[in-house]
C-alpha cells in the first residue's frame, strides 16, 4: 500500500467517512461511498447510512472476537472471496490471488465469484446466501452493508471484528504497516453498532469539484456573443478553440484578465458553500442579460446523499451517534430528523426550485450527464469517476468541493471495504487475513 500516492488525489482536503453502495458517479456518508460504475464497476446509484466515528472502548466476545490460530493448515485451505467487481477489477485481482496462491501453496487458495453486478446487488445475494448456510470467507461492500450483517445484537453477528487479527503478535499488523494506511479510511472500519473494527479498506476515493474551465475563465458563449466584434477576444478565444480540452494556464488567464478588463463574464471558483451559489446565481443572471434561454443548471451534485452527509457533517448537524445507549438500541443510532437538518434540506430545496442546482434525484441522471453536454458549469462528484467529468468541447479542471461558510471543511470518503465471515475453521480466518496483507502491500 502507498499511502503517498493515495493522498495525491487528497491533498488539502479533510476527509469524513461515509457508507453506501454503489453505482454510476455518487457516494457516501459520515463514513463511506463510491459509486461502482464511476469507480470502476457497473450498478445502480449509490445509496448511503451515516455511522459516527466515536471510538467506544472493547468488551471481548467470543461470538466475534477469534484469535488467528497458529501454524499452517493440516490441508489446502479454500478462501472464498465474494465480489462484484466488473472486467478491469478483476483482472488486477486475479494478478494478486494468483501471486497470493502461488506463495501460500498447498496452504491456502483463494477463489474469487463475481456474486453480483452491483453492490446493492452483492449485498442483497449475501443476505440470501447466508440464510442458505453458505458462507464465504470474506465479501466486498459498503459499512450499511456491514451494519446488516453484523445485526442487532452482537451474538448473531455473521462477521467477525478485527481487532485482534491487527493486534496479533506473528500476522498482525506492525505500526509502520497501520501508519501506512490513511487515518479516515481504516478508522471507517471502527464506525459500526458496536465497539471495534468491523471492515477494512479497498478501493477508495473521494469528491472533488469539476468545473468547465473555459466557461469560468471566459471563454463562453455570453462573450462569444457580447464581443464578436472584437478581434483581441475573438484571438485569445480562437487560441483556445484550438484545443478546448486541452487549453492552457496561460491561455485561460489571459482570456479571464481581459474579459474582466472589458465588463465581460467570467467568474472565480468558488471556494465555500455560499459563494458557489453566489457565483450560480451570476450565471443564469448573466445569461438572462444576454437573452440565453436553455436549460442550464450551474451546479450538479452526483450525489444527493453525499451532499446531505457532507454539508450535515460540516455544519455540525446530528446524523448517527455511537454511545452505550446506541449499542442497547441500534435504532437510536440515527438522529437526523431534526430541526436543523429540515432547515437545511429546506434552503436545498429552494436551490433546486430556482434552478441553481441539480442533483441525481432532481435530474434523473447522474449531474455529469449535463456537464458533459455543456448545460452545467461545476459539477461535484467522485474522484473515483474522473473518466466520466472527461469533455472533448472544454478543459475540466478540479478544486475542492466548496464548503460550509465559517466551519471546517471536511469532506466524504467513498468505495468498498472487505468484512470477514466467521467460519467454523479458524484456518479460513488466517487465509483471508493473510490475503488482505497481500492486497493491501
Amino acid at each position: 500500500m502507498n499511502k503517498k500516492q493515495l493522498r495525491l488525489g487528497l491533498v488539502a482536503l479533510s476527509v469524513i467517512g461515509l457508507a453506501s453502495c454503489g453505482g454510476t458517479p455518487a457516494g457516501g456518508s459520515t463514513q463511506s461511498t463510491t459509486p461502482a460504475s464511476q469507480g470502476g464497476e457497473s450498478g445502480t446509484p449509490t445509496e448511503s447510512v451515516s455511522v459516527s466515528s466515536v471510538e467506544q472502548p472493547i468488551t471481548e466476545n467470543k461470538y466475534v472476537d477469534i484469535a488467528l490460530p497458529g501454524g499452517d493448515p493440516s490441508s489446502e485451505i479454500e478462501i472464498e472471496f465474494w465480489h462484484c467487481l466488473g472486467h478491469a477489477k478483476t483482472d488486477n485481482f486475479m494478478k494478486i490471488i494468483d501471486r497470493f496462491n502461488e506463495k501460500y501453496k498447498g496452504k491456502y487458495k483463494v477463489t474469487e465469484t463475481q456474486v453480483a453486478g452491483t453492490y446493492d446487488g452483492l449485498a442483497t445475494n449475501v443476505r440470501t446466501k447466508l440464510k442458505a448456510g453458505f458462507v464465504p470467507a470474506l465479501s466486498m461492500g459498503y459499512p450499511d452493508a456491514f451494519s446488516t450483517y453484523i445485526g442487532k445484537t452482537i451474538n448473531s453477528s455473521k462477521i467477525l471484528r478485527l481487532n485482534k487479527f491487527v493486534e496479533d503478535k506473528t500476522f498482525g499488523l506492525s505500526q509502520e504497516e497501520l501508519d501506512d494506511f490513511i487515518p479516515e479510511f481504516f478508522n471507517e472500519g471502527k464506525s459500526y453498532q458496536f465497539a471495534g473494527l468491523w471492515s477494512l479498506p479497498i478501493y477508495k476515493s473521494t469528491e472533488i469539484l469539476y468545473y468547465n474551465a473555459n466557461y469560468m475563465y471566459g471563454a463562453n458563449v455570453l462573450n462569444d456573443s457580447k464581443f464578436a466584434n472584437d478581434s483581441e477576444y475573438q484571438a485569445l478565444a480562437a487560441a483556445i478553440a484550438k484545443h478546448p480540452k486541452a487549453a492552457t494556464e496561460e491561455e485561460l488567464e489571459a482570456i479571464k484578465t481581459y474579459v474582466k478588463g472589458h465588463g465581460g463574464y467570467a467568474y472565480d471558483i468558488p471556494v465555500t458553500w455560499d459563494e458557489m451559489f453566489v457565483t450560480a446565481k451570476q450565471i443564469l443572471d448573466d445569461r438572462k442579460t444576454m437573452n440565453l434561454q436553455s436549460e442550464f443548471y450551474p451546479v450538479g451534485y452526483d450525489s444527493d446523499s453525499n451532499m446531505l452527509i457532507s454539508q450535515f457533517a460540516q455544519r455540525g448537524i446530528p446524523y448517527t451517534v455511537n454511545s452505550e445507549e446506541t449499542e442497547k438500541d441500534p435504532n437510536k443510532h440515527f438522529v437526523f430528523d431534526n430541526d436543523d437538518a429540515k432547515a437545511f434540506v429546506t434552503d436545498v430545496v429552494d436551490l433546486i426550485k430556482k434552478n441553481y442546482l441539480q442533483t441525481q434525484v432532481t435530474y434523473g441522471n447522474y449531474t455529469n450527464k449535463l456537464f458533459n453536454e455543456d448545460k452545467c458549469v461545476m459539477t461535484i462528484g467522485s474522484t473515483g469517476g474522473s473518466s466520466y467529468q472527461a469533455s472533448e468541447n472544454f478543459t475540466v479542471k478540479l478544486a475542492p468541493v466548496p464548503y460550509a461558510d465559517g466551519k471546517e471543511a471536511k469532506y466524504i470518503q467513498q468505495g468498498p471495504s472487505l468484512c470477514f465471515f466467521k467460519n467454523k475453521d479458524t484456518f479460513v480466518h488466517k487465509g483471508a487475513w493473510l490475503f488482505y496483507k497481500e492486497l493491501s502491500n
